[in-house]
C-alpha cells in the first residue's frame, strides 16, 4: 500500500508498506526467516519494486550500497533507491527515494511473492507533487563555492 508521498527540490520519498497473508503462521516458517524476525536481517526474500515513466522507460532501482556504486552510471535515467525497511517475516514499511523529481506520470509497481502477493501498479500522477514542490521555500540554498570551502558540511 502506498502511505505516502513527499516531495522535495532535488526528488521524491515514497512510503510503502506491505502486509502479508494472516494466515501463515511464524510456526511454520522456514528457519531461516525465523531466524531472520528475531535478528531483525533482511534474511527472508524482499519485495520487488518497479517504477516505470510514462514512455514506459523503466527507473533503475538500487538497493543499499548499489546506490553508492553505481549512481553515477544512471544519471540519465529516473533512479529508486530502496535503502531497506522495517518489519519482519509478514510486514514491511519501507522509504523510497527517487532522484531526479520526475518530470512525467510514473507506475509504480510492486509484489511480494514470498508472501503470495500479486503484482500490484499504481500511477503516481506528477501535477501534485509539482504543485507542492513550485510552493517550497529554500532556507538555505546550497551553494557549490560553499562545499568546496569545506562550508557545506
Amino acid at each position: 500500500m502506498l502511505v505516502e508521498m513527499r516531495a522535495y527540490t532535488t526528488g521524491v520519498e515514497i512510503e510503502l508498506a506491505l502486509h502479508g497473508r494472516a494466515d501463515r503462521a511464524t510456526s511454520f516458517l522456514p528457519t531461516d526467516q525465523r531466524l531472520a524476525d528475531r535478528l531483525h536481517v533482511p534474511v527472508a526474500p524482499t519485495p520487488d519494486i518497479s517504477l516505470t515513466a510514462a514512455d514506459g522507460t523503466p527507473s533503475v532501482v538500487l538497493q543499499g550500497r548499489e546506490l553508492f556504486d553505481q549512481l553515477d552510471d544512471f544519471a540519465d535515467r529516473p533512479t529508486l533507491f530502496v535503502p531497506g525497511g522495517e518489519g519482519n517475516g509478514d510486514h514491511m514499511t519501507s522509504r523510497l527515494w527517487l532522484y531526479p523529481f520526475p518530470a512525467t506520470t510514473l507506475e509504480l509497481g510492486v509484489a511480494w511473492p514470498a508472501q503470495d502477493i500479486a503484482p500490484a501498479t499504481t500511477t503516481l500522477t506528477i501535477d501534485d507533487l509539482q504543485r507542492t514542490r513550485d510552493q517550497i521555500i529554500e532556507l538555505w540554498p546550497w551553494r557549490a563555492e560553499d562545499e568546496l570551502r569545506g562550508l557545506g558540511s
